[in-house]
């Protein structure tokens, strides 16, 4: 039994290390480049959030733009529980933060690196790094990978190449066996915006602000971070993600509208003012800002409204609150471009699920051929719920391989 994994990353790695509990079937995990598990390395800001907390099936799919009645179905298979399971059996120690995501208690992907390299070091599993795949054959009941190096023959292939890269990767073995695809685009990214009076401001952060695109559906609220190239944080990533194919087709020139006041009305907000001209009249409007925003921020807004930081209270003209209502709760910021994390990203598209038997991964196509993590078209937003996808369909495929030696 011999099986050839392409990819060295979370999906990749995971599998072959659940495919190797079969001491009888030889697993050889390809990677192009120098080390394995890059994006785990690398994720989390280095502490990596391996997957986040689960209360139910319905709950967690939630936040899958793509893919969510996959992963609810295969949950039943291998869940979020199941892996910080896995991880207790083998010693790391995990834990919930406040926003439900999990992070080893080490606050170190390391930690992670080293238990999946322990788990690796078995006689049945070969790692080949610097090994670029450049063609795949079905050869009667098997497949023949030819590397930069060698060819080699295998009974089953799993296709775990990930998302950063996967539009010219696709292409290397659907020439020889095609399946249907989603032209790859980015997924969590955040929006540049030119405006140096907002950017000024970076590292601020407004913890439950509501963003919408204009001439859209598509809207989300949390946090807000003001970054040197515009805006960021969960709200703006979440944003990106469910509208990652609408974003592209604009070519990334769209319009948002942001609420600063997360899902406070023009009313509420009216009353706010009334209540302080009464209450504190005679005071600066720049010393009375709601608590939620910076300070800095709020000069920012008055200056907006051109109300500026020497007005009282109780001279605010009609039209000066309406226009400070306006830049609270629909700031408009015309958005020029995107900014993603290189190596971090994530991309929406890939191998169509239809393509697929997704109880089992493999292909409808070609027997003994599977599809893994990031390289189907299953995404979620930001909070490890993309590693999830990758520990599941790891799972899902390899129980599947096992299956067929019985």
């Amino acid at each position: 039994m011999k099986i050839a994994i392409i990819g060295g990353g979370a999906s990749g790695v995971f599998c072959g290390i659940k495919l190797a509990e079969n001491k009888n079937a030889t697993i050889h995990i390809y990677e192009k480049s120098s080390e394995l598990l890059k994006k785990v390395k690398i994720s989390g800001g280095g502490r990596c959030n391996v997957t986040h907390q689960y209360i139910s099936p319905a709950q967690f799919t939630k936040n899958y733009p793509r893919g969510a009645k996959i992963q609810k179905n295969n949950f039943d298979i291998f869940s979020p529980n199941d892996l910080v399971y896995w991880f207790q059996k083998r010693g790391i120690a995990l834990k919930i933060e406040k926003d439900g995501r999990i992070f080893p208690t080490t606050n170190s992907s390391q930690t992670i690196i080293d238990c999946f390299q322990k788990e690796l070091n078995k006689p049945n599993i070969e790692i080949f790094l610097n090994t670029e795949i450049q063609d795949i054959s079905q050869i009667s009941n098997s497949y023949q990978l030819t590397t930069n190096s060698q060819t080699h023959q295998y009974n089953f292939v799993v296709i775990a190449i990930g998302g950063a890269q996967k539009a010219r990767e696709l292409n290397c073995f659907n020439q020889s066996l095609p399946h249907t695809t989603i032209a790859p685009v980015p997924s969590l990214f955040t929006f540049k915006i030119d405006d140096k009076e907002l950017t000024q401001l970076m590292g601020l952060s407004v913890q439950n602000a509501q963003i919408k695109i204009i001439t859209s559906a598509f809207k989300e609220i949390g946090p807000l971070l003001i970054t040197h190239w515009g805006l960021s944080g969960p709200a703006i990533l979440k944003l990106s993600a469910w509208g990652a194919f609408f974003l592209h087709e604009k070519k990334y020139q769209f319009e948002i509208s942001v609420n600063w006041l997360g899902d406070e009305k023009e009313l509420d907000v009216q009353k706010r003012i009334e209540t302080n001209k009464k209450l504190h009249g005679g005071a600066l409007v720049s010393n009375f800002k709601p608590e939620s925003i910076p300070s800095r921020l709020w000069d920012y807004f008055l200056n907006k409204a051109e109300i500026g930081n020497s007005k009282k209270w109780r001279d605010l003209s009609k039209k000066d609150e309406n226009k400070l209502i306006q830049v609270l709760t629909n700031q408009l910021f015309s958005i020029n471009g995107k900014t993603t994390f290189k190596d971090e990203f994530v991309t929406a598209g890939g191998v169509d699920t239809q393509a697929i038997n997704t109880q089992t991964m493999e292909s409808l196509t070609y027997p003994k051929l599977y599809f893994i993590g990031e390289v189907l078209n299953i995404d979620g937003i930001t909070g490890g719920f993309n590693f999830q996808n990758a520990w599941t369909s790891a799972i899902v495929a390899a129980k599947h391989i096992l299956s067929k030696d019985r």
